[in-house]
């Protein structure tokens, strides 16, 4: 599945993302592996990264659903 989010958050032991709707919630469950790429225009953000869900959470905000997503980085995720 490709899935486009919006990271809110990053540090040496994860991330955290927010995603528009819930049409994937189902697909992001707790523990399961996922793997991306962070695009940006400046070089020394874009990172590959692998890891592991480690906790979702579903709101609402303005009316529209936004799935929230803490993913830990896999070891060796620099």
């Amino acid at each position: 599945l490709l899935a486009e989010a919006l990271v809110e958050d990053i540090s040496a032991g994860g991330l955290r993302i927010q995603m528009a709707g819930e049409a994937h919630g189902d697909v992001f469950t707790m523990n399961s592996p996922v793997r991306g790429e962070i695009l940006s225009d400046n070089p020394a953000l874009q990172m590959q990264f692998a890891g592991k869900i480690a906790w979702r959470s579903a709101e609402k905000a303005q009316g529209s659903e936004i799935l929230k997503l803490g993913i830990a980085f896999d070891e060796g995720v620099v």
